[in-house]
């Protein structure tokens, strides 16, 4: 994956972009969610395999770029958004380990992990919503009295 970050991008078009792809996600997800009710696993993983790059350059993004300014300007207030931050780790580790041997489960394993994953990625992109965009928001807010 070749994914180059844009570390002038102001924090508030980083936040509002971010926004949006979690707008696009949840659509997404959501469909993949119904499809686990009857459609085959092979249907599903296609599905997946189409988000999957631009999912991890999402949370590769959000970390890199917002992290970056909440240490720099809040590191006494970052505690919260670290703990959420390494929600991205159970993401990657999905789609590295999880998702190429989703053929080889029973299919009601696999439509669970599934489902499950689907669950794990809507609340984890609400909680960065609710702390980490807030937060990086401030954050960027005091970097800039700082020039």
């Amino acid at each position: 994956m070749s994914y180059t970050l844009d570390y002038d991008e102001p924090v508030p078009k980083v936040v509002d972009r971010l926004k949006l792809e979690h707008e696009e996600f949840a659509k997404y997800l959501s469909e993949i969610y119904k499809m686990t009710k009857q459609t085959e696993i092979k249907n599903i993983m296609n599905e997946i395999d189409k988000i999957k790059s631009k999912l991890l350059r999402h949370e590769v993004e959000e970390e890199a770029r917002l992290m970056r300014v909440i240490m720099w300007e809040l590191p006494s207030k970052a505690e919260r958004s670290i703990s959420i931050m390494r929600e991205h780790r159970n993401i990657a580790n999905f789609i590295k380990y999880t998702f190429p041997k989703l053929l080889e489960l029973p299919e009601p394993v696999a439509r669970r992990e599934i489902r499950i994953f689907v669950n794990d990625v809507k609340k984890h992109h609400s909680e960065e919503e609710r702390t980490v965009f807030p937060l990086a928001l401030k954050a960027s807010k005091l970097a800039e009295k700082h020039k």
